[in-house]
């Protein structure tokens, strides 16, 4: 294929592409005309039922039927507990993917300082300045705190397990970039933060269980819902938020930690880089 005709080959390309861009643009404005004003959604009668928005349902029905005050909350493990629960496993899943992929790498360890990464380094291995300690030192137990107060407020306040186990995961990875994984592996290892992953994975299978023993379905909120507003209260909600915030928290722990310890991308490729050729006549030398 000459140069000419790979140039029209190329333009061909770039005019479909425009084509189907066009096309998708005035399928979606020509959708969104049919849509009623925003934030305005009028009953109306569809094949004889009377609709309304699923919303307006979900105000009226679920502070009184799960005890959270957080609706999001309730909607998230009481009216579409499959749905969040499967994305939990998404991210079990993930990270049993990271942690089996980089153990495979162990062989990358003994190339890390070879390599000049930052684990063999001393911004790494051995932590950054005094002042980004200090800092790290001070910020770190309030990162802490604050997403303990997410997860155990995720009934109550926007939050949950999700959110408040990224806060606590972030703040452990400051630490770790402040003092270096050196002085922190007697501390942090792999297994507590698989045990921990685990366990809140498991707690959450559990408590779903729990409703099935109690001759309900599967995630139904059996529990106490408690006095309306207060930290205890919701049910089985807040113990969905546990487990939800140890999953997260160790689960992005676990993966932080495999690939810092399998060396970075800078160890590996420094193990697919080609060897170097002996030099001429040495091989006689013996």
């Amino acid at each position: 294929m000459n140069r000419q005709e790979r140039a029209g080959d190329f333009l061909g390309r770039w005019l479909m592409l425009a084509l189907v861009v066009a096309l998708t643009i005035f399928l979606v404005a020509a959708a969104l005309q049919a849509f009623p004003p925003f934030g305005d959604f009028p009953q109306r009668q569809w094949l004889g039922f009377h609709t309304e928005s699923i919303g307006t349902d979900f105000n009226v029905r679920a502070a009184s039927e799960s005890g959270n005050r957080n609706i999001v909350a309730a909607v998230m493990w009481d009216y579409r507990g499959f749905d969040t629960l499967g994305e939990a496993t998404v991210l079990f899943t993930a990270v049993c993917a990271a942690a089996a992929l980089f153990r495979n790498r162990e062989g990358v360890k003994s190339s890390r300082k070879q390599a000049g990464n930052l684990v063999g380094d001393s911004k790494m291995g051995h932590g950054m300045t005094v002042i980004v300690k200090v800092v790290a030192r001070i910020l770190c137990p309030i990162a802490l705190l604050f997403g303990v107060y997410v997860v155990a407020h995720g009934h109550l306040t926007p939050g949950g397990g999700f959110a408040g186990g990224v806060i606590v995961a972030s703040a452990v990875i400051m630490l770790i970039l402040a003092y270096g994984i050196d002085g922190l592996r007697s501390r942090i290892t792999s297994h507590r933060l698989e045990a921990m992953d685990a366990f809140g994975s498991f707690l959450l299978v559990v408590v779903g269980i729990a409703s099935l023993l109690a001759g309900v379905g599967f995630m139904t909120n059996i529990f106490p819902k408690g006095g309306f507003g207060t930290l205890f209260s919701g049910g089985a909600v807040p113990l969905y938020n546990l487990g939800t915030g140890l999953h997260v928290a160790a689960g992005l722990l676990t993966v932080v930690l495999a690939f810092i310890l399998a060396g970075g991308d800078q160890a590996y490729r420094s193990t697919r880089q080609k060897p170097v050729a002996p030099e001429a006549g040495r091989g006689s030398e013996c």
